[in-house]
């Protein structure tokens, strides 16, 4: 077959240049998709920042809080913040559309403050396409979000593609809103990404998004 293309290519070096740039133009075009795929390869679908304390078990996607946060660091004794006066925001983004919890409250001081490991199971979203709660531990029960509690995400079915954005903050009596966290976390491949997010800050700094007084 070969020595036969050979020959009609010797015969006819006008069809041969053809050929030869079809051939050319077809090697280019490879090449370029062959260098897309080398770009694309190995880049994470989602940000993924190390530091933030969300780990995926049993289908499960845990926050574990690491640090405790201090009302005021000149005040003595220092203050971590109670779950009284906490609120969250609760947002997942279908990709096609966006679906968000209004300002709830955070849990219960009075449920979290009976001792150690206190839990309180509280649910979030309840539609045809999700089934979302939480379940918060204060591992000392006293009563304040601070080092070591935890906050369990169960979300039902927790599918990929979806991205979910949880924000927290601490609102004190004169309406002065200190913000916690705010993140966000999806699914991919059974792998969990989370980053920092900024998802929910859409209002303006003058109009943040806990309820006015």
């Amino acid at each position: 077959m070969i020595d036969r293309l050979v020959d009609f290519l010797g015969h006819k070096p006008k069809s041969a240049l053809t050929i030869i740039l079809i051939l050319a133009v077809a090697l280019a075009l490879v090449s370029a998709g062959l260098a897309l795929n080398l770009t694309h390869f190995g880049r994470a679908p989602y940000p993924s920042d190390e530091i933030i304390p969300f780990s995926l078990v049993d289908d499960k996607v845990i926050y574990t809080q690491d640090s405790t946060n201090v009302i005021g660091e000149n005040k003595t004794p220092a203050q971590s913040f109670p779950y009284t006066g906490m609120k969250m925001l609760f947002q997942v983004d279908y990709g096609n559309g966006i679906e968000r919890l209004p300002v709830a409250d955070f849990g219960n001081q009075s449920h979290l403050s009976i001792g150690l490991n206190a839990v309180m199971h509280q649910v979030l979203m309840t539609t045809s396409t999700l089934n979302v709660s939480i379940d918060i531990t204060d591992t000392t029960g006293d009563g304040s979000f601070d080092q070591g509690d935890t906050i369990v995400f169960d979300i039902v079915p927790l599918k990929e593609g979806y991205v979910f954005t949880f924000g927290l903050l601490w609102v004190s009596m004169d309406d002065h809103g200190a913000m916690i966290l705010e993140d966000s976390f999806a699914i991919d491949d059974g792998k969990l990404y989370a980053w920092f997010s900024h998802a929910l800050d859409d209002t303006p700094w003058y109009q943040p998004y806990w309820p006015a007084p």
